[in-house]
């Protein structure tokens, strides 16, 4: 029933028995059925054709693969006249092909929902998780927000995100029996000159007999030293660092802050006792797109990363 090339070729019979015998009206009746027939395929192929078009854009966060897989599931379900299975996966393979922003939202919500679940239940391991699902899927909303120039889904996404992780930052700090409360926070940042500074201000503390923890560029230093693989780590590697120095009885750590963790939030819900700034020149604009970029992830240091109480330094 749903092949083109057989509809088209029974119209085109049933046409030529028209012409010998125009009273025929066995042959009216079916031309007038297989004429909206071949109307209904030529639309299921135009959304078919459309599909296939948009899977080779290859648009931001699509999955061109199983949209393809899915496709070719629905040409199939088609071809045997199962328009209710064609439809479900030409939905499928569409979402796939351009992810729907109502549909990440949701999905987003899901994990979000989910996650507070298992932090109300104790399932620490997986709360995280799904609170980073749940901040994967916010950060397609707001790059996807940001190709339609929907600056306040994309602000709405970012404030999500903000939110989602300071409840990982909450989860963590509770894991660790809340290190920050039993250290001396130092962040020191600036384009130039912060891992001087910082290994120097941990050098002069421990001098002075404040036992201090280095976290940077050179190496991480709690007691042990070890090669660092990022100058500013996540919280899932800072915690369980600072929690070490705690049991031995640290009392402050030096922490290099580089302005791409500053943007990127990697360390949110961190708060520092002290905040200092080297300076600001043009490295690093490869990942920032101006000076303006670069001088706002830094400033960040001091108006979301200092305690109320903390002291700022500036070069």
């Amino acid at each position: 029933l749903f092949n083109k090339r057989n509809c088209a070729n029974a119209l085109k019979k049933f046409e030529e028995v028209l012409k010998l015998n125009p009273n025929d009206e066995d042959a009216k009746n079916k031309v007038d059925e297989i004429k909206p027939l071949l109307d209904k395929i030529q639309s299921l192929t135009n959304l078919i054709n459309n599909i296939d078009n948009i899977i080779s854009q290859n648009l931001p966060f699509s999955n061109p693969e199983k949209a393809k897989n899915y496709l070719n599931l629905a040409k199939e379900k088609l071809s045997k006249g199962n328009l209710k299975k064609f439809y479900e996966y030409i939905k499928l393979a569409e979402l796939n092909a351009s992810p729907d922003i109502d549909y990440i939202i949701n999905l987003a919500k899901k994990y979000s929902s989910e996650a507070k679940q298992q932090y109300s239940n104790k399932n620490y391991d997986k709360a995280i998780e799904l609170f980073n699902k749940a901040i994967n899927e916010y950060e397609k909303v707001k790059s996807l927000a940001l190709t339609k120039n929907n600056k306040e889904l994309s602000n709405r996404a970012t404030n999500n995100i903000l939110n989602l992780k300071k409840s990982i930052f909450k989860i963590l700090s509770n894991f660790y029996d809340n290190p920050c409360k039993a250290l001396k926070l130092i962040g020191i940042t600036g384009t130039n000159g912060k891992t001087s500074v910082s290994f120097f201000t941990k050098c002069l503390l421990d001098h002075f007999g404040v036992k201090t923890g280095y976290i940077g560029t050179l190496f991480y230093d709690i007691g042990v030293v070890f090669p660092s693989k990022e100058t500013t780590p996540s919280l899932f590697t800072l915690f369980p660092l600072l929690k070490k120095l705690t049991k031995k009885n640290y009392q402050a750590c030096v922490l290099e802050v580089s302005s791409h963790a500053l943007h990127q939030d990697r360390i949110l819900g961190l708060k520092f006792d002290v905040a200092a700034f080297t300076n600001l020149s043009r490295d690093h604009l490869d990942y920032h797109k101006g000076m303006e970029e670069h001088y706002q992830a830094k400033k960040k240091l001091f108006t979301c990363y200092l305690k109320s109480s903390g002291k700022a330094v500036i070069s």
